[in-house]
């Protein structure tokens, strides 16, 4: 069964929006020189990958804020975390699940086709 023609598009016009998201905060972060965890540098851009244009918004309200703790009236860091720290905890998270994903994938495919190329010495 063949896919729909406009699916084919929709899902081409998705990937181009999720690339063209990625390479903004990309070129951000390498034109920019404010301060944030070396970790998010990279996670950020992936991130665009499966969000698109939210990352972006994301990345500009959230991601600039340089990892500063927020502090309640004493000075003190909050004991809780608030929205804006699950949230960036989360990203954090869910960028390095996917760079896993992408790297695993062809790690596997690689070994695969190494171990394909032995002919009758490949254990199922």
């Amino acid at each position: 069964m063949a896919l729909p023609m406009w699916l084919m598009w929709l899902s081409s016009a998705a990937r181009a929006v999720a690339f063209a998201a990625a390479a903004s905060i990309l070129y951000d972060i390498v034109r920019c020189t404010r301060r944030m965890m070396a970790i998010m540098t990279g996670v950020w851009p992936i991130t665009a990958l499966y969000r698109g244009p939210v990352a972006i918004w994301a990345y500009r309200t959230r991601g600039l804020s340089g990892g500063q703790r927020h502090h309640n009236d004493r000075g003190a860091a909050a004991a809780e975390p608030d929205g804006h720290d699950v949230f960036k905890g989360v990203t954090h998270c869910h960028g390095g699940c996917t760079l896993g994903d992408i790297v695993g994938a062809w790690a596997v495919f690689t070994r695969c086709v190494s171990r394909c190329s032995l002919g009758p010495y490949t254990v199922d």
